[in-house]
């Protein structure tokens, strides 16, 4: 009733129809955290298997396009070809 009262009878402009009709979605759909081979050895607590995965994503050519980019510290650096030696993010 005091909602109805404040807004003088217009529901359209009350706090109350505004609150209902806001929606807010603080979550992140499809997006791509970038990991550094360090990075990586710490998520899973073995340097060895962040080896393995940056050594299986620069293998596969296909896989080193679309998972493997240049270190962003590296100013302006960036390169086409597969790296043979590099840290993948």
């Amino acid at each position: 009733m005091e909602q109805w009262v404040a807004c003088n009878g217009e529901w359209a402009a009350s706090e109350f129809v505004k609150t209902v009709k806001l929606k807010r979605r603080n979550r992140k759909v499809g997006t791509r955290k970038w990991l550094t081979q360090s990075e990586i050895a710490q998520k899973y607590a073995s340097g060895a298997i962040a080896q393995a995965i940056c050594a299986a994503k620069m293998a596969d050519e296909e896989v080193c396009k679309e998972q493997v980019r240049c270190h962003p510290d590296m100013n302006g650096v960036d390169r086409d070809e597969p790296r043979s030696n590099g840290t993948p993010s």
